[in-house]
C-alpha cells in the first residue's frame, strides 16, 4: 500500500511525495516507560489528562485520579509531585486538561471548580483564575502564556429542538486573550457532529464528522476528519500552505462502531460520565463512512505537522505533512497509544490497557 502526501506550497509549486507505508513508517522503539509504581508500588496512573515535555526536557504528567502533577526526568525517573485534593490554592477536585505554554508556564483546568491554575517553569503554583463565561470546556490547542491561548471552539452552544438525532455544530479555531476578553477567529471549520439522546445527555458522535486542529506557537493545522484536505496556517496570515493527504474512503461497519464507542467511553475518568455516554451512544447509529484523518499534531519544537490515518488494525500510522530531507516522514504506534506530546527526538504516548490501567510511555525516533 502506498501513501501519498501532496503539498501545495505558498509559491504555488507542487510537490508530490509517495511514501511506502511499511518502509518509512517504523514502530518507535520503547526508550522508557513512566509507570506509577515509581510513585508508590501499589498505585498506578488513574485518569491521565496530559503529559508534556517542559522546556528543560523534564516531563510533567497530569493525573486526575491522584489529583496531582507528577514530574519525571528526561529518562523517565520520578522526581516528585505537586497538588492534592481540595479547593484551596494548588489543589484540585477534577482535572480536566493540562498544557505547557511557550513561556514555560503550565496551565491546569479544574472542570469541577471551573478554574485554571498556573504553575511556573519549576512547576511551582503561582495563581489561579476563572476563565470567561463563554468558555464551554473547549479544547486548548496551545498557549503563549496563561492569558494568550489558541482554542478549538467546537462544543454545542445551543440545544437542538429535536432530540434523538445527530446535529453538526459549527467550529472555529480562535486566538483568545483572557486579560482583554478578546477572541479572534483564525479559521472556521465544517464542525463537529454530536448526538443528543431522546431523554438527557449528548456526546460527540464517534467516527462522525469531527473538527480537528493542532497548534504550536504561531503554527496552526486544521481539518475536518471526513475530508481529505488539511489546512496549514502560519501565524495570523492567510493560508500559507495547503497540504493534502489522499486515499480511498472506507465504509463504516458495526465492528468499527463497537470499537469506537468503547474507546470513547473508556476515555472518561468519572464512572457517572461513562454511564451517561454509554446510555446516549446506545441510541445513536453509526455513520456511513470512516474518517480519513482522525488526529493532528504539531511538534512545538520543530513545528513538524503530523496527521494520523484512521486504522482498523492494531497499529496506527502517522504521516508528516511537511516533510524535511533527512527527517522521519512517518511512524506507527499501537492503536491504543495516544500521542500526548513530541519533541525533536522523543515522543510521549498514553496507553490505556484492557484492565483499565494507564501507562505513559516514552519513545525515541530511530536514526
Amino acid at each position: 500500500m502506498w501513501m501519498h502526501v501532496v503539498a501545495v506550497l505558498a509559491c504555488c509549486a507542487l510537490l508530490s511525495v509517495g511514501v511506502p507505508a511499511q518502509s518509512s513508517a517504523q514502530l518507535l522503539p520503547l526508550a522508557g516507560q513512566l509507570r506509577a509504581d515509581a510513585l508508590k508500588p501499589e498505585e498506578g496512573f488513574s485518569g491521565v489528562v496530559g503529559a508534556t515535555f517542559l522546556p528543560d526536557g523534564t516531563i510533567l504528567v497530569g493525573d486526575a485520579g491522584r489529583r496531582s502533577l507528577h514530574r519525571f526526568t528526561s529518562l523517565g525517573q520520578y522526581s516528585g509531585s505537586v497538588g492534592r485534593g481540595g479547593k484551596g490554592p494548588g489543589e484540585f477536585e477534577e482535572l480536566g486538561w493540562m498544557i505547557t505554554c511557550a513561556d514555560g508556564s503550565t496551565l491546569v483546568f479544574d472542570s469541577r471548580l471551573y478554574r485554571i491554575s498556573v504553575y511556573d517553569r519549576t512547576v511551582a503554583f503561582t495563581r489561579s483564575f476563572v476563565p470567561p463565561a463563554w468558555y464551554a470546556f473547549d479544547s486548548v490547542l496551545s498557549c503563549d502564556n496563561a492569558d494568550q491561548l489558541v482554542l478549538l471552539l467546537d462544543q454545542p452552544r445551543y440545544k437542538p429542538t429535536e432530540r434523538g438525532r445527530s446535529t453538526t455544530f459549527p467550529a472555529v479555531v480562535a486566538r483568545a486573550n483572557w486579560t482583554s476578553s478578546r477572541l479572534d477567529t483564525v479559521r472556521a471549520l465544517p464542525g463537529t457532529e454530536f448526538y443528543f439522546a431522546t431523554t438527557m445527555g449528548y456526546v460527540e458522535l464517534p467516527l462522525g464528522k469531527r473538527a480537528l486542529a493542532a497548534s504550536a506557537g504561531r503554527v496552526i493545522v486544521s481539518s475536518a476528519s471526513n475530508d481529505t484536505a488539511v489546512v496549514f496556517i502560519n501565524g495570523d496570515s492567510r493560508v500559507a500552505d495547503t497540504l493534502f493527504v489522499r486515499g480511498a474512503r472506507l465504509g463504516a461497519t458495526l465492528a468499527d462502531w463497537d470499537r469506537a464507542t468503547r474507546d470513547r467511553i473508556e476515555m472518561e475518568h468519572a464512572s457517572d460520565t461513562r454511564a451517561l455516554i454509554s446510555r446516549v451512544l446506545k441510541e445513536a447509529a453509526p455513520p456511513k463512512f470512516l474518517p480519513f484523518v482522525d488526529a493532528l499534531l504539531v511538534d512545538k519544537y520543530s513545528r513538524a505537522v503530523w496527521a494520523r490515518r484512521f486504522s482498523r488494525g492494531q497499529l496506527s500510522e502517522w504521516v508528516r505533512l511537511n516533510p524535511v530531507k533527512g527527517k522521519p516522514t512517518g511512524f506507527v504506534l499501537p492503536i491504543n497509544v495516544q500521542v500526548m506530546d513530541m519533541s525533536r527526538t522523543t515522543l510521549l504516548g498514553l496507553r490505556r490497557n484492557p484492565d483499565g490501567t494507564e501507562d505513559v510511555l516514552l519513545y525515541k525516533f530511530q536514526r
